[in-house]
């Protein structure tokens, strides 16, 4: 990657953004997440099998927050088991 330095009026600093953005986005858009219905008990029980203690940890403190914030250093403790 190379970096370049440009003068950009004000009034269009939003535009060069957006534009910079789309010239680093990936070029293949990533794979979705398995819709609900392929979730199955059975693929849930394998990969929660995969999962380390670690991830298993900050995967219920995460489930346990129901949509609020939790602070990454609370994560971070979470996952270390502290």
């Amino acid at each position: 990657m190379t970096r370049i330095a440009i003068d950009v009026p004000d009034n269009r600093i939003a535009e060069m953004y957006r534009y910079a953005a789309d010239l680093n986005a990936p070029d293949q858009p990533a794979p979705a997440a398995p819709a609900a219905a392929e979730w199955t008990e059975d693929v849930v029980r394998r990969a929660h099998s995969r999962l380390t203690g670690t991830e298993k940890r900050l995967l219920w403190r995460i489930a346990d927050a129901r949509g609020q914030r939790v602070p990454l250093s609370e994560l971070r403790r979470s996952g270390s088991g502290g």
